[in-house]
């Protein structure tokens, strides 16, 4: 008799929590599709340091400064850039509203390259970001003393709308 209840018993478990999670995945409310709205404002990136971006094929580095916008190459050199040498990153395209981020990564020194490397000055490299004329981030980053590369991901967020490209902001220079 024990036999019988407890095979009834094990029956009906798996039974009810089969009709179970059945309801429950019935109740349940789907995921909300969430449509990609993006900016069509005409957005600029300008990138300046005060040490030289180096490319080292030699330590798997082939890229003296690489920049994505949400993980997609926006601008990419495997060329020597001198300290102090703008690069700007024109049009923009795919800055989203809401959050956004650009990751930067900058390689300071080739691997035979101790100098720079034993150097006690701190490397600092400058990253504006405007839509238009309008500044919507201004950031330098210190590359600490013995540093011989530099990756940073600058976060901002666009609002619904924008602004007016051609409006100018107080902090403009």
């Amino acid at each position: 008799m024990r036999v019988v209840v407890a095979i009834t018993l094990t029956l009906f478990l798996f039974v009810g929590t089969h009709y179970y999670t059945k309801f429950a995945d019935s109740v349940r409310r789907k995921p909300k599709q969430v449509a990609t709205v993006f900016d069509d404002g005409s957005w600029t990136l300008q990138i300046e340091a005060t040490f030289d971006c180096v490319p080292d094929p030699d330590y798997d580095r082939p890229e003296s400064l690489m920049v994505q916008l949400k993980g997609s190459d926006i601008f990419r050199s495997t060329n020597k850039i001198s300290a102090g040498e703008k690069i700007t990153v024109e049009s923009i395209a795919g800055v989203e509203v809401g959050d956004n981020d650009f990751y930067l990564d900058a390689n300071l020194a080739l691997l035979e390259d101790f100098e720079f490397a034993d150097s006690s000055r701190p490397g600092a490299i400058r990253a504006k970001l405007m839509r238009g004329k309008q500044t919507v981030a201004d950031q330098v980053y210190w590359v600490p003393p013995g540093e011989t590369s530099f990756s940073e991901t600058i976060v901002f967020e666009v609002e619904t709308g924008g602004q007016n490209e051609n409006d100018h902001s107080d902090h403009d220079h």
